[in-house]
């Protein structure tokens, strides 16, 4: 008898026999793109079928067993697909630097799901913001690190309007004001009446 498992239009209503037939589900991911979402969960523990996946589609590593959350070589290829699979790795693997480098560089939002130590990590935050056109991932790192005047200067000329998620006292940084200014002059709306009637700057 013919059930029907997987349900998006590029699936294909398949038998008990071949749902639980390993060589046409690692097949069919490796060809379609098969989410795990789909397969059975002895398929979601299987680390060349979840690794295939996620190759192809990393927001797969949602519907990968815990244990395989935790595996470095899986997370790596999901990250470096996207970064925001980071999301769905392991609370081990979101502290791990390597991991969470590869990260931030394939996605802006990447930083938001790592561990709060790497967030407070000075190297992980310069290196999220280089890859970030409009370095709006400060927004995501250690209140420590928003008071960073090295961080807080390279994030403004890369976008004045990462202005809006730095330290109350950085605002009032004249250097850090007129270099946000220069880059995007309605930066100016995230600081105090003193800087926005600076003829200079407007």
């Amino acid at each position: 008898m013919v059930e029907k498992h997987w349900t998006t239009p590029r699936y294909y209503n398949i038998s008990k026999e071949l749902e639980n037939d390993r060589n046409y589900i690692l097949k069919t991911i490796r060809k379609r793109g098969t989410s795990l979402e789909f397969v059975t969960k002895k398929f979601q523990q299987d680390k060349e079928i979840v690794l295939a996946s996620v190759s192809l589609d990393s927001s797969s590593l949602k519907y990968a067993s815990e244990n395989l959350k935790n595996d470095k070589e899986i997370v790596s290829k999901a990250v470096s697909e996207n970064g925001s699979a980071l999301r769905y790795a392991s609370e081990r693997l979101k502290n791990d630097k390597e991991i969470v480098s590869i990260a931030v560089m394939q996605s802006e939002n990447a930083l938001k799901y790592a561990s709060d130590i790497l967030k407070n990590d000075k190297e992980i935050v310069m290196i999220s913001i280089d890859y970030d056109s409009f370095a709006f991932s400060i927004q995501y790192a250690s209140k420590e690190l928003r008071n960073d005047r090295e961080i807080i200067l390279q994030a403004g000329k890369k976008s004045g309007m990462s202005l809006q998620y730095v330290s109350k006292e950085l605002k009032k940084d004249k250097e850090i004001v007129e270099i946000a200014a220069m880059q995007n002059c309605n930066a100016l709306k995230f600081v105090s009446d003193e800087f926005r009637n600076n003829r200079e700057l407007i």
